[in-house]
């Protein structure tokens, strides 16, 4: 399971716009860690609930609990999820790039005086409507629902996929709240090298899972059950 698992978590983690806005939030007032720590809590608690009712779901599916072999909803899931992904790529290609990298982080510049509970509600509204996230996280946790694993293996591989996703939205405050101000320097040397190559990761993952998911999905469509 772990073995499918990690790569769709790995994904899942890499959100250059999230820990640009929140680094970027982060270098605010006083108030700059309530509001950093209150769009990681909305994005949290969004995730949750797409983790709780999106296993609701999957547990519905016939290839429940009958292992990780090809099955026509395994193949459905992956195709559609790559086919967001590389639809995503092509709109990244034809936007063109800013010829100042720091205007990636520009929307962010506009919420580092928000009120912490309107930076909640974005962090929830944000993930439930990030197509790139969702289209890596929603295999994975079909992933867990197909697997014939123990129940406290599931649980550990569903906390490794929920913690990668908010990986990029939990980190800056956590490690801020946790090293104190020692950590400001590095965090300004990842700020700045996400405003450089953000476009670039975003656009890597894209493509590289999104082709990687419709494979696997073809596979699992014209295998025989």
């Amino acid at each position: 399971m772990f073995a499918q698992l990690l790569p769709l978590a790995v994904g899942a983690a890499l959100s250059p716009t999230l820990l640009v806005m929140q680094l970027v939030i982060l270098t605010g007032d006083a108030r700059a860690l309530t509001r950093a720590w209150a769009l990681a809590a909305g994005r949290m608690a969004s995730l949750l609930a797409i983790t709780i009712g999106g296993a609701s779901l999957l547990a519905r599916l016939p290839d429940f609990d009958t292992g990780l072999t090809a099955s026509p909803a395994a193949g459905v899931i992956l195709v559609v999820a790559g086919a967001v992904l590389l639809a995503l790529a092509v709109r990244a290609v034809r936007r063109p790039a800013s010829p100042d990298p720091s205007d990636s982080s520009g929307r962010a510049q506009r919420l580092i005086d928000a009120p912490p509970a309107s930076l909640f509600v974005l962090g929830a509204a944000w993930m439930l409507i990030n197509a790139s996230t969702l289209a890596l996280y929603i295999p994975g946790l079909h992933v867990v629902s197909r697997s014939d694993v123990s129940w406290p293996a599931r649980l550990s591989g569903i906390a490794v996929l929920y913690l990668a996703a908010a990986a990029a939205a939990l980190g800056p405050p956590l490690a801020l709240s946790v090293f104190g101000e020692t950590i400001r320097p590095r965090l300004e040397r990842v700020q700045a090298w996400m405003e450089r190559n953000g476009r670039t990761i975003g656009l890597v993952v894209s493509v590289v899972f999104g082709v990687a998911m419709c494979v696997a999905g073809g596979w699992n469509l014209l295998s025989p059950s």
